[in-house]
Parts: C-alpha cells; sequence; structure tokens
C-alpha cells in the first residue's frame, strides 16, 4: 500500500476518533464529577447531531448555519440536560447505582423515541462550509480539511 495512503488514512481516523473522544469525554466527566453512570449520555449527543441539523437546515445549509449549529447545539443540549439534572436525577442521587443505571437506560429509551417521532429514522447530514471542504497536502499526504478541523476541535 501506498505510505502516502497509509498516512492520510491514520490521520482521518485519528480525526474520527476526536468525535468518540469528546463523547467519552462527557461521559468520564459526569461520571467523576455527580458520580452518575448516565447511560443517556450518548442520546445527548444524538439530540445535539439532530438539533444542529435542524439549525443548519433553517438556514438553508449554508456555511453560516454550519457555525450556527457548531455554537447553539451544544447550549440547547445542555439547556436539556440541566432539565435532566435538576428535574430528575437529582432525586435520585442518595439511591444506590443500579437506580441511577436503571434510570437513565430509560430516559435513553424514552429520548430515542423523542428523536424518532420529531426528525424521524433517516438518515440527516450537515453539509460542512466550503472552507472545510477538500483537502490539504501536508509533507505531500492529502488530508481532508474536516478531519483537520476535528483534530483540532477535539482535545
Amino acid at each position: 500500500m501506498d505510505p502516502s495512503a497509509v498516512i492520510s488514512l491514520l490521520l482521518v481516523g485519528l480525526a474520527r476518533a476526536m468525535i468518540l473522544f469528546i463523547v467519552s469525554a462527557g461521559l468520564t466527566f459526569v461520571l467523576g464529577v455527580l458520580r452518575v453512570p448516565n447511560v443517556a449520555h450518548g442520546s445527548l449527543y444524538m439530540i445535539g447531531a439532530f438539533v444542529a441539523f435542524t439549525i443548519a437546515t433553517a438556514f438553508g445549509q449554508s456555511s453560516a448555519g454550519f457555525w450556527f449549529a457548531l455554537i447553539l447545539a451544544p447550549l440547547v443540549v445542555a439547556a436539556v440536560a440541566l432539565i435532566i439534572e435538576r428535574g430528575l436525577l437529582s432525586h435520585l442521587y442518595q439511591r444506590e447505582h443500579l437506580m441511577l443505571i436503571l434510570f437513565t437506560f430509560g430516559l435513553m429509551l424514552i429520548l430515542n423515541d423523542l428523536v424518532k417521532l420529531i426528525w424521524g429514522a433517516e438518515y440527516r447530514s450537515v453539509t460542512p462550509p466550503e472552507i472545510l471542504d477538500g483537502a490539504v497536502t501536508l509533507f505531500g499526504f492529502n488530508i481532508p480539511r474536516y478531519s483537520l478541523f476535528l483534530l483540532f476541535v477535539g482535545p
């Protein structure tokens, strides 16, 4: 295999790993600080993705829509998470971890079904802006700009 292809694939794989890092860092933060094993954490991430799609679509999938979605979607998810934490989870903190796991598992099922009701079960995507479209040549290797963006935003 061509060495440039291997290095390009490694960098793209690292960029995709940044997405998982962001999710796992949030899960670790919630477990470490609040001592809540939140099984519904992935559902909140999914809600953020659909909210980002909705915001970007409201702007006609334009470049401005992408950047507004990048800023506003995490704020919307933070508000939803705050409502869940203050309204539901805070009453269960004195209970054992099994109760919290069961509660957040049920919450995950409810959130997943709410997303299906609101947005449907079809695949959705947000068009990245032109500045993140295409590839950059670094050291003779073609690396997608969006992957480089993820590498810088992820950590």
